[in-house]
C-alpha cells in the first residue's frame, strides 16, 4: 500500500469516529533536536469528493517537469497539481494571516 493511500484511511477513519487529525509538521520542526532521524515526505491526501475534469493550458516544458517530479513521488498528475495548488494556498493563506498579525500589533 502506497503511504499516501494509508495515510488517507488513517485519516478517514479517524474522521469518522471523530478523533482529531493533528496539522501537518513542519519539516525543521520534525528532524531538529533529532540527529540521525530519518523522514518520510507524504502528501496530504485530499478529501474524497467527486472529482472534476478541468482543462488549464501549461508550457510542454513545465507539464514534463510536473510529470517527472508525480512519477518520482508516485503520484498522478492530477494529484501532484492538486497537492502542489493546495500547499500554494495554505502558504499564501498562512501569509495573509501573519501580515494582519503584524498590521495588529502595530496598531
Amino acid at each position: 500500500m502506497k503511504a499516501a493511500e494509508a495515510l488517507g484511511g488513517w485519516i478517514e477513519a479517524a474522521e469518522d469516529t471523530g478523533q482529531p487529525v493533528p496539522a501537518p509538521t513542519d519539516v525543521r520542526s520534525a528532524v531538529e533536536g533529532s540527529p540521525g532521524a530519518s523522514l518520510v515526505w507524504v502528501p496530504a491526501p485530499t478529501p474524497k469528493s467527486k472529482a472534476v475534469a478541468v482543462s488549464i493550458s501549461l508550457n510542454q516544458r513545465v507539464l514534463d517537469r510536473i510529470d517527472a517530479a508525480a512519477e518520482a513521488i508516485g503520484l498522478t498528475r492530477s494529484s501532484f497539481i492538486a497537492h502542489a495548488a493546495l500547499t500554494a494556498a495554505g502558504a499564501g493563506a498562512a501569509k495573509v494571516k501573519a501580515k494582519s498579525r503584524r498590521r495588529a500589533k502595530a496598531a
